[in-house]
């Protein structure tokens, strides 16, 4: 026959032991209590010593005592809007807002105009503090120098054969290495190909003053990919004339 039960005679009268004279243990499957005083509680990592309310208030963990570790974790929490520093006001603190700052201006690279942006060096550095364009960043030079340019055989200077992407010109520079007695006149252009120059354009002249041309208004900047890009002379530069200088600024559109 089952064990039978051990009642009180009405609800919520009696008791086991008292104050003075606690029962040393109890072993129990299952515990139900419509109120509850623990002297001591102590499950993996809490702990809660208390005469009353161990549990009360809607039995939260703010109800709980833990041990010092688990308080110092859950002190140290992260709140959204607060705590957006590594090593704050540490001499290599970082914020939140600067790391979104980097990523923002992350180099993407790519010849399709993606080019990232530099936007202001700061502080103490090597380039000193100055803001950059997009346009600045993305500026590449074609420098080259001809050499004795009255002894040319062709008038016609081919610089690049084929473009692998599409450019625009943004400046020239052209200096001979002497005032010349007769100024020098050309054109920079762009063809289907070097060879017959088909479609031949012009994307800007060189025609020099006192031996130098320095233009940034191009007259026809865009030049497609697949074009070749070639200098052409109006007539053979004088003998008084060894070398000429050119650099022509571009970007990859």
């Amino acid at each position: 026959m089952a064990t039978r039960l051990v009642v009180p005679r009405a609800d919520d009268e009696g008791g086991l032991g008292s104050a003075a004279k606690r029962w040393a243990s109890g072993f129990f499957n299952t515990l139900s209590s419509a109120a509850h005083t623990i002297t001591a509680f102590n499950v993996a990592g809490f702990v809660k010593n208390t005469d009353a309310g161990v549990l009360s208030g809607g039995n939260s963990i703010a109800d709980i005592d833990l041990s010092a570790a688990a308080q110092s974790a859950i002190s140290l929490k992260h709140t959204q809007g607060t705590d957006q520093a590594l090593d704050t006001g540490g001499g290599n603190e970082v914020t939140a807002a600067n790391a979104k700052d980097a990523v923002t201006k992350k180099h993407a690279g790519s010849h399709a105009g993606t080019n990232g942006v530099i936007a202001k060096f700061t502080g103490t550095n090597s380039m000193g503090d100055s803001a950059l364009t997009e346009t600045q960043i993305r500026t590449r030079h074609l420098s080259f120098i001809v050499v004795d340019p009255n002894t040319l055989a062709t008038l016609d200077l081919c610089l690049v054969p084929k473009l692998e992407s599409a450019i625009t010109v943004t400046g020239l520079e052209v200096t001979c290495d002497a005032d010349p007695a007769t100024e020098i006149t050309g054109d920079l252009k762009w063809a289907d190909a070097f060879i017959g120059l088909a479609s031949a354009a012009v994307i800007n002249d060189f025609d020099t003053t006192n031996g130098a041309r320095s233009d940034t208004s191009i007259t026809t900047p865009a030049v497609a990919a697949g074009k070749c890009i070639y200098i052409s002379f109006d007539v053979a530069p004088g003998a008084d004339i060894k070398q000429i200088s050119f650099d022509i600024s571009f970007s990859i559109d």
